[in-house]
């Protein structure tokens, strides 16, 4: 986890429903972009060089999500522009 302020992100949230077919095509049509700036934030992410398409996007090995430390904003993170200062909480293992 990644706590600290950013700069700039970009974001899109999903708007499914139970209707919605599944695949990266449905996915990429109900994704609704958003940018947020100068927020203070916590990141949570996964990396894995064997999971694409399972818990990674395909052409990724990183998915993240955020969330507002206030909890009125969050998303999954497209791009990212971070200051400094940020706090990288790992853990024990």
């Amino acid at each position: 986890m990644i706590t600290g302020r950013a700069e700039l992100i970009d974001f899109h949230i999903v708007n499914a429903t139970p209707d919605t077919p599944p695949g990266m095509e449905a996915h990429q049509k109900i994704q609704i972009p958003f940018e947020l700036r100068g927020q203070d934030v916590k990141f949570v992410g996964f990396w894995s060089s064997r999971h694409q398409g399972v818990f990674t996007p395909m052409g990724t090995n990183m998915h993240a999500h955020f969330q507002t430390l206030d909890n009125k904003v969050s998303g999954h993170v497209q791009g990212l522009k971070l200051a400094h200062g940020l706090t990288l909480s790992l853990p024990k293992g």
